[in-house]
C-alpha cells in the first residue's frame, strides 16, 4: 500500500508540475498593460540599465538610405547628360528608390520613435501598437524592394547579352522571380486575420489568428539567396565566350562579382532571423538585428546596381581609367607627340582633325627638292565604342554584338 501511495503521489506532484509550466506560459503570453508597467518598476527596483540602441539605427539607416539615394541619382544623371537614354533596369532602379524612401522615412523614424531598440516594457501602450503597424510596413516592404533589386539587374542582363538562349534564360528567371515577389508581399500584407491583430496581438486583449513570420521570412531569404547565385552564374558562365582580353574579362568578372557582395549580407542576415518571430515577448528588442541587417542589404544592393554607371562616369572624366595610357592615345602612340597631335587629342568628341599644305604658298620647313606627306585622320570618340561583347558560339549572329556600359 505504501508504494502506491508513493506512486499516487509522485503523479500528482508531475501533474502539479506540468500545470505550473503551462500557468507561466500562459502567463508569459499574455501581456496587458499592467504587465508591462509592473515589469518596469520591477526594473528600475532592481536597478536594470535601460537598453536603447535605437540612435546607431536611425544614424545607419539615414547613412545608407542617402549614399543609396546619391548613386541611383547619379546613375540617372549620367545617362541623360551621356543621351543614352534610360532603360528597363533603370526604371527599375529607379522605382525601387522611389519605394525605399517611405521604407527609409519609417526606419529612421517610424519605428526609433516607438521604441525600436529599446526592451518593451520601458515604453507606453500606444508606442508599441504603433511599432507593430510600422514594423509591418517595413516588412512588406523590404520584399518589395528585394525583388525589385533583383529585377533590376535581370533587365541589365537581358540588355547586354544578344544569346538567344541566354535571353530565355534570364526572362525566365525575371519572370519567377517577379511571381515570388509578388506572392511574398501579399503574404508579408495579410499574415494575420484580421490584418490589424499584427500590431495589436501584443496585449493578448484581441482574438485573431496570424502566419508564423519567422518560416515566413526563413522561405523568402532562401529564395533570395538561391536565385541571387543563380543570377551570378549566368554572367560568369557566358564571360568565357566574349571576345576581351583577359584584363578586360577580369575587370567585368569583377564587377559581375559585386552582386555577390548583397548576397553575403543576405547570408549575414540569416542570423538575425533566428530572435525574429511572431512569440517574441520582447519584440521592440528582438527585432532590432533583422531591421539593421535589412537596411544593409537592401542599401548595400541598389548601390552595387548602380557601380557600373558610376565606373563610365569616371571613364567620362578620367579616360585613363578606361585602359593604358597606350590604348588611349592609340596602338601604336609614341611619347614624342607632336604639338599638333597633342591639339587633335583635345578636340571636341566627334570632330575631325588633320593637316596640309597649300601648294600656292612656300613652307618654310621644307628644303627643296622635298617631298612633305601629311595624313589626316577622323577621330571620333563614344561612350561605349571600346565595348563589345561578342557571343564567340553563336556562329550565326553577326548582329550579336552588343554595346553596353560594363567597360
Amino acid at each position: 500500500m505504501s508504494a502506491d501511495k508513493h506512486d499516487l503521489h509522485m503523479h500528482e506532484s508531475d501533474a502539479a508540475a506540468e500545470y505550473a509550466r503551462l500557468r507561466i506560459e500562459e502567463l508569459q503570453n499574455y501581456r496587458s498593460p499592467a504587465d508591462i508597467e509592473t515589469q518596469n518598476l520591477t526594473s528600475v527596483a532592481c536597478n536594470q540599465p535601460i537598453r536603447d540602441k535605437s540612435r546607431t539605427y536611425i544614424t545607419l539607416s539615414n547613412t545608407f538610405g542617402v549614399l543609396a539615394g546619391v548613386f541611383v541619382l547619379q546613375r540617372l544623371a549620367y545617362k541623360i547628360w551621356s543621351k543614352m537614354g534610360l532603360s528597363g533596369d533603370d526604371w527599375m532602379a529607379l522605382a525601387t528608390v522611389i519605394v525605399g524612401i517611405p521604407s527609409t522615412t519609417i526606419s529612421a523614424h517610424g519605428v526609433t520613435k516607438p521604441g525600436l531598440g529599446r526592451d518593451i516594457w520601458t515604453l507606453q501602450p500606444a508606442d508599441i501598437t504603433r511599432f507593430g503597424l510600422f514594423f509591418w510596413i517595413l516588412e512588406w516592404s523590404y520584399f518589395a524592394e528585394v525583388a525589385m533589386l533583383k529585377l533590376s539587374v535581370l533587365l541589365f542582363y537581358i540588355r547586354i547579352f544578344p544569346s538567344p538562349g541566354v535571353r530565355r534564360l534570364l526572362w525566365g528567371t525575371f519572370i519567377f522571380t517577379t511571381l515570388y515577389g509578388i506572392a511574398f508581399l501579399l503574404v508579408a500584407i495579410f499574415q494575420c486575420t484580421p490584418v490589424k491583430f499584427y500590431w495589436e496581438k501584443w496585449d493578448g486583449l484581441h482574438e485573431g489568428t496570424c502566419l508564423d513570420i519567422n518560416a515566413i521570412a526563413w522561405t523568402n531569404a532562401a529564395i533570395s539567396i538561391a536565385v541571387d547565385i543563380w543570377v551570378l552564374v549566368i554572367p560568369l558562365w557566358q564571360l568565357k565566350s566574349l571576345n576581351l582580353d583577359w584584363r578586360r574579362k577580369l575587370g567585368v568578372g569583377v564587377m559581375f562579382c559585386l552582386g555577390a557582395f548583397v548576397t553575403v549580407v543576405s547570408i549575414l542576415r540569416l542570423r538575425s532571423l533566428i530572435q525574429f518571430g511572431t512569440d517574441s515577448l520582447n519584440p521592440t528588442w528582438d527585432f532590432y538585428d533583422v531591421s539593421i541587417w535589412s537596411v544593409v542589404e537592401i542599401n548595400t544592393g541598389l548601390i552595387c546596381i548602380c557601380l557600373p554607371s558610376l565606373r563610365l562616369l569616371l571613364v567620362r572624366i578620367f579616360p585613363k581609367l578606361q585602359g593604358t595610357t597606350e590604348r588611349y592615345y592609340g596602338k601604336n602612340s609614341k611619347r614624342n607627340r607632336t604639338a599638333s597631335n597633342k591639339r587633335v587629342s583635345r578636340l571636341p568628341l566627334g570632330h575631325s582633325a588633320g593637316s596640309h599644305v597649300d601648294r600656292s604658298q612656300p613652307h618654310p620647313d621644307i628644303e627643296a627638292n622635298r617631298i612633305a606627306y601629311h595624313t589626316s585622320y577622323t577621330v571620333e570618340y563614344g561612350d561605349n565604342d571600346t565595348v563589345q561583347l561578342v557571343n564567340m558560339n553563336d556562329k550565326f549572329s553577326a548582329r550579336s554584338d552588343v554595346r553596353s556600359e560594363v567597360s
